[in-house]
């Protein structure tokens, strides 16, 4: 639609936000996980498969190296349990 090809497009998100989209995707889908985390009780791995991810494994793998902690960790830290 507009020609520009994925990988156009990759390298002008990274220069303008200084992060790759695929970084800015899984930020965006952990700031949704944290959100459930802290205000529900559902399970990590249903709020694993809303937020997009079908491996419960690499959500997790995810979350701890963006958050620092494991999903459960973090809900355990928020009082949520």
């Amino acid at each position: 639609m507009f020609f520009i090809t994925p990988n156009y497009l990759s390298t002008i998100f990274n220069d303008k936000n200084g992060m790759s989209l695929k970084d800015y995707i899984n930020k965006l889908r952990i700031d949704n996980a944290k959100k459930y985390l802290i205000e529900t009780n559902m399970k990590i791995s249903d709020i694993s498969k809303m937020v997009g991810y079908n491996q419960l494994s690499y959500f997790g793998s995810i979350f701890k190296k963006l958050e620092g902690c494991t999903p459960n960790e973090y809900r355990s830290k928020s009082g949520n349990k």
